[in-house]
């Protein structure tokens, strides 16, 4: 991270898991940033084939809202009612409380309704960046930290009561914006990098399905003798191969007798009483 510079000062910031931070930067209680927390979690409303698209929590993965993972809809007519509570704008923090905990994204389209185990955070004007707050909520310190208020075995939540508790640091809103930038073209390259890996594994995961399969059915010698297998999946097979259905009949025979000679116990022959 070359292009990172330390700050001429530092100070503690009076919460351990942060440790010291640039002088003139604040640890504030999550809440006291807000313009409006809004959850969610309530009556769950009817689905629909189409209409207005419902964001649920399994949408929310990787810091963005993902439509693929589950497309689930509402009645258009009933959604004011479903989000009475308030309407997303361009730019809102959502957050998951529970299955799973702590994903968050930006609202990237006014045009969604917002499901079950949904916050969404709206930051003051002036005073906090939402797309700030979403990279500062993805932060390994704040997960972790998110994690000693959750709750529940199976499935981990927090509660709404929880939420004052939660830090954010706080830079001048011209640092938000330069950080906000700054891990936008970061994240964007990395991500990239990530793509192309993928595509080389699966790329050398059909190879290697691909080697297995042509050594199993083609045998070593690249200059055997070939013969039709009758079996459309296969294909060729070497000449002198034997067939399946002979391979077979082999084995059943052999297993039989085997399994004759070899498996069936002696019964002795005892005196009735």
């Amino acid at each position: 991270m070359a292009e990172l510079k330390p700050y001429a000062e530092y100070k503690d910031s009076g919460v351990e898991w942060i440790g010291e931070i640039p002088a003139k930067w604040e640890t504030l209680s999550l809440t006291r940033v807000l313009e409006s927390i809004i959850d969610y979690r309530g009556k769950t409303p009817d689905k629909k084939k189409d209409g207005t698209f419902l964001v649920t929590a399994r949408n929310i993965k990787n810091r963005i809202i993902d439509y693929s993972l589950s497309q689930e809809y509402i009645n258009p007519l009933t959604y004011d009612e479903v989000m009475r509570r308030g309407k997303p704008k361009i730019g809102d923090v959502l957050f998951t409380t529970e299955a799973p905990l702590g994903e968050v994204a930006n609202v990237d389209s006014e045009n969604i309704a917002l499901a079950q185990r949904i916050i969404k955070f709206r930051g003051k004007e002036d005073v906090l960046d939402n797309y700030f707050l979403k990279y500062w909520i993805s932060s390994q310190g704040f997960q972790d930290n998110l994690k000693t208020f959750a709750t529940g075995s199976t499935a981990q939540g927090i509660k709404a009561s929880k939420l004052s508790k939660l830090q954010i640091l706080l830079p001048s809103q011209r640092e938000q914006l330069i950080i906000r930038n700054f891990l936008d073209k970061k994240t964007s390259e990395i991500d990239a990098l990530i793509a192309d890996k993928e595509q080389l594994i699966e790329l050398l995961e059909e190879k290697r399905q691909a080697v297995i399969t042509e050594t199993v059915t083609k045998g070593l010698d690249p200059n055997v003798k070939m013969k039709d297998s009758g079996i459309e999946w296969i294909g060729e097979i070497p000449e002198q191969l034997l067939s399946l259905k002979k391979w077979a009949n082999f084995l059943v025979g052999n297993t039989a007798l085997l399994s004759m000679k070899h498996i069936v116990p002696k019964v002795e022959k005892r005196p009735l009483r």
